[in-house]
């Protein structure tokens, strides 16, 4: 009988666990989504539009083009898509840390370059699970 207790106390951890995960994923793609770059400007949202200055282009070091490096919600979803896929929470912040560390994520086959506002908010993220850490 003091199994199937631990057992029950277990799987209510691990749905709080989730719980807290999934809140945590929902506020950094809030955050994300939130922070357009220095000269990108949303022109409309249905259909998504935003339009990018040839200056912040030519700024960026990397002189980045692809959409989804400039598009604040679409770096939000590919974060949010790459994290939801973690199934415990040290592969959450090994997946979290692993994206700070390198400025890219890898979905679906591809992968692409986080920019600067997105890192931001994810090592805020990282620096708040880090407390209390030894």
């Amino acid at each position: 009988m003091e199994k199937k207790t631990s057992l029950s106390k277990a799987i209510e951890l691990e749905r709080e666990i989730g719980k807290f995960l999934d809140e945590a994923l929902a506020g950094m793609h809030k955050e994300c989504a939130g922070r357009p770059m220095s000269g990108v400007k949303r022109l409309c949202t249905k259909p998504l539009c935003y339009l990018v200055s040839s200056k912040a282009i030519m700024l960026d070091p990397l002189k980045n083009m692809v959409p989804e490096y400039w598009i604040p919600e679409a770096q939000a979803d590919i974060v949010r898509k790459h994290l939801q896929e973690a199934k415990t929470a040290g592969e959450f912040k090994r997946r979290l840390k692993e994206m700070v560390r390198t400025e890219l994520v890898f979905v679906d086959n591809a992968r692409y370059r986080l920019n600067g506002n997105t890192l931001d908010v994810l090592k805020k993220y990282l620096e708040q699970g880090a407390e209390g850490e030894t």
